[in-house]
């Protein structure tokens, strides 16, 4: 899906439906141990204005959301600098019930 550009005439509910649909892989911040990590994960589903993505409680990026739920997620989509479209979101995570990879997947 081809991303139009970020700017003030597209509302907070289509840009969030558009981060599945075009963008998809975004980088996770997380913060553990006062120190920086990040992941890659899919954004699969936006919901009532939230995003929704899965990870297995096996992982570390799972307990370091588990520990500090504050992340900064950042995409990029484009082929050069001067004609990529990026953002970068700061927000909470909260784990939600299993029923949600139905929706997911």
């Amino acid at each position: 899906m081809p991303v139009p550009a970020l700017d003030d005439s597209l509302s907070k509910e289509e840009f969030l439906k558009l981060i599945p649909a075009a963008f998809q892989s975004v980088v996770f911040g997380t913060i553990a141990n006062n120190r920086p990590y990040t992941n890659v994960a899919d954004i699969e589903l936006e919901l009532d204005g939230k995003l929704y993505f899965a990870t297995t409680y096996q992982k570390g990026f799972y307990h370091r959301l588990h520990a500090q739920p504050y992340v900064s997620i950042t995409a990029l989509k484009g082929e050069e600098t001067m004609s990529s479209v990026g953002f970068t979101l700061n927000g909470t995570v909260k784990e939600v019930d299993l029923s949600y990879l139905d929706r997911i997947y």
